[in-house]
């Protein structure tokens, strides 16, 4: 009676792995002029050409691949694009490996990714988590819009669920073609606002009539959208950059920046002469 128990179990086991063989086996669809079973039917590689897809809306084409059944870990080398439907997503780059188990795909070559037919992204590495819907890397990131506006941080984070590409370093040009240094911020790309800290503003030479000047805005954090910018602890001159304090300065508490009509609002100004508080405004514009 102990035997057929026995035998019993072993089948159901072997029923198991073979089922489990059968469906690592079904991961991917491979087509290509040259497919190749190595170690025991345990690696499927492919040259000459390739196309692959899986049950989750990933299609991928390139030169060549090669595909761990046990590690479920795919590698694809030669002008590589990786087609995600799902979400909205197309990679390109010389070479991609596909963490099949995990749902990761990252690669540390140069790579181009086109997000919702919106944004082209460029970076030097790149990682796609599909599980969390992230994509993220320590490297340089340019991001460019339809409009051409682009952006560049020295490492980056994004979530297409919630579409907030937070970084580090950002520099981009707003809407009047000012030029805008964020230490660490965040940018909402449904709403296209921005949150952030350590803002530097560099205003054009010629907004006050003189292109000798060199008007910049420097505070502690800012909120910006497409109509205004809010800018806390500001300070703001139009003196040329030289060493130590500038002649004159106009420090806040508050500053918003009216894109649109052009008017920078100053709430609790002190005006400074070479650093030394002289005359307080509690409310200023120009």
């Amino acid at each position: 009676m102990k035997n057929k128990k026995i035998i019993t179990i072993v089948n159901i086991f072997v029923f198991l792995l073979l089922i489990a063989n059968q469906v690592i086996a079904q991961e991917f669809n491979f087509k290509g002029s040259e497919i190749i079973f190595l170690d025991k039917e345990n690696k499927i590689r492919g040259i000459n050409g390739i196309n692959l897809t899986d049950n989750n809306g990933i299609k991928i084409t390139g030169e060549k691949f090669e595909y761990d059944k046990i590690k479920m870990l795919l590698n694809v080398e030669g002008n590589v694009i990786i087609y995600d439907d799902v979400n909205k997503l197309v990679l390109k780059s010389d070479k991609f490996t596909y963490n099949k188990k995990k749902e990761i795909i990252y690669t540390k070559t140069i790579t181009t990714a086109e997000y919702n037919k919106e944004y082209l992204l460029d970076s030097n590495e790149l990682t796609f988590d599909r599980s969390t819907k992230k994509i993220f890397s320590q490297k340089k990131l340019s991001i460019k819009d339809l409009k051409g506006n682009t952006t560049t941080m020295s490492s980056f984070d994004l979530s297409l669920s919630t579409k907030l590409l937070k970084g580090n370093n950002l520099e981009f040009l707003d809407e009047s073609s000012n030029k805008v240094y964020i230490k660490k911020g965040m940018i909402n790309l449904n709403t296209k606002e921005v949150i952030g800290k350590d803002p530097i503003i560099l205003f054009e030479n010629s907004i006050f009539g003189n292109l000798e000047n060199q008007p910049r805005l420097k505070g502690n954090s800012i909120y910006s959208n497409q109509n205004n910018s809010k800018i806390g602890k500001a300070t703001f001159t139009t003196c040329k950059k030289v060493d130590g304090c500038p002649p004159w300065t106009l420090s806040a508490s508050e500053v918003n920046h009216d894109k649109e009509k052009q008017v920078i609002n100053y709430k609790d100004t002190w005006l400074k002469l070479y650093d030394y508080p002289v005359f307080y405004f509690p409310k200023f514009f120009h």
